[in-house]
């Protein structure tokens, strides 16, 4: 990186935007603490049955810090997660690690997919886009993208599973493995034709979804680079149309596309409850409607801690990717 930026504007660089990022991070971690603790309801009365008595009832409150004030709550929670202890989960009376972490990887790995290859046919099709100006094929396209980003999830979802999954059998109806089937690591658990099987379909109807919005915003971009000043330079030294387009309008075209991907990524990651419902994928949405409704505040509180740092790494890695790609970004650094 130091060949590529002086090294004290990449230090200055890396310092600020690590410190926005921490910053960002403690203030959702101190509002998402706060806004579910303020929330109507008692979190205890799905756990705690009627014919409990006083004392236990008291000794669970105690167990669970809920005797304590906001205050002491907040900085038990925070010294606690420093160690990477979330809790015990309030419902299931395990620790919250057991429920979040694998519905964590569930969702990273389906999500992952999904907006790789939504992303990488989004990008494609805006610079057909643009290089079929004015032809039915780009009518054909924006008409196409159109139709996909207003059709909701559920009923594209429902579409697929009733044609690939029910009718033609060539996908299973939902889960993410088959029943019974058991994996011991990491490993064997991600990494096996079983996954991929029940992988296509549900990423098939999330990547139609997502892909419009980098096709959208490629070809937006792509449009206000066109008459670029420094292409005239380009083309007059006889670089051809297809070179100008993909290297150049393309190329200067890519950050705002990186903007909404990383956005996208992490709003994504807890925003597919519809597509995880559906196809029975056991993730984070799913997991996150479950403990909202019954208060189990320690998985709520983990799961909307992984998805705030989902964004929040997201945005940084942007940031680092836009000052390589745009050379005026480095300029804008160096002043």
């Amino acid at each position: 990186m130091g060949r590529l930026l002086p090294e004290a504007v990449t230090t200055r660089f890396l310092i600020a935007r690590t410190g926005v990022m921490f910053l960002t991070a403690a203030a959702l971690l101190a509002i998402q603490f706060f806004l579910f603790r303020l929330m109507p309801g008692d979190p205890t009365a799905s756990v705690l049955s009627g014919g409990m008595s006083p004392e236990v009832q008291a000794e669970l409150k105690r167990l669970w810090g809920l005797d304590q004030s906001l205050l002491l709550q907040f900085w038990s929670y925070v010294n606690n997660l420093l160690r990477l202890d979330f809790g015990v989960s309030f419902y299931r009376n395990v620790p919250v690690q057991e429920v979040v972490l694998p519905r964590f990887w569930n969702t990273i790995v389906f999500m992952l997919t999904a907006m790789l290859w939504a992303n990488l046919l989004g990008m494609a099709l805006g610079v057909v886009s643009i290089a079929r100006r004015h032809r039915p094929l780009e009518g054909l396209l924006i008409v196409l993208g159109s139709v996909a980003r207003a059709t909701p999830l559920f009923v594209t979802g429902m579409i697929f599973l009733l044609i690939f999954a029910y009718h033609l059998e060539w996908f299973p109806l939902g889960g993410m493995h088959r029943v019974g089937a058991v994996y011991s690591t990491f490993w064997q658990r991600y990494f096996n034709l079983d996954l991929v099987h029940h992988l296509i379909l549900p990423t098939l109807v999330a990547g139609i979804f997502y892909f419009t919005t980098p096709f959208f915003v490629m070809r937006t971009s792509m449009l206000e680079h066109l008459h670029d000043d420094h292409l005239l330079l380009v083309r007059a030294k006889g670089a051809s149309p297809f070179r100008v387009l993909l290297k150049h309008v393309a190329r200067n075209a890519l950050n705002p596309v990186i903007t909404t991907t990383a956005l996208s990524l992490g709003f994504a990651v807890g925003g597919q409850v519809v597509v995880e419902t559906i196809f029975r994928w056991p993730g984070l949405g799913s997991e996150l409607v479950f403990s909202t409704f019954r208060r189990d505040y320690p998985v709520v509180q983990a799961i909307f801690f992984l998805i705030s740092l989902t964004v929040i790494v997201m945005n940084y890695l942007a940031d680092l990717v836009y000052l390589f790609l745009d050379p005026r970004l480095r300029y804008e650094e160096q002043r």
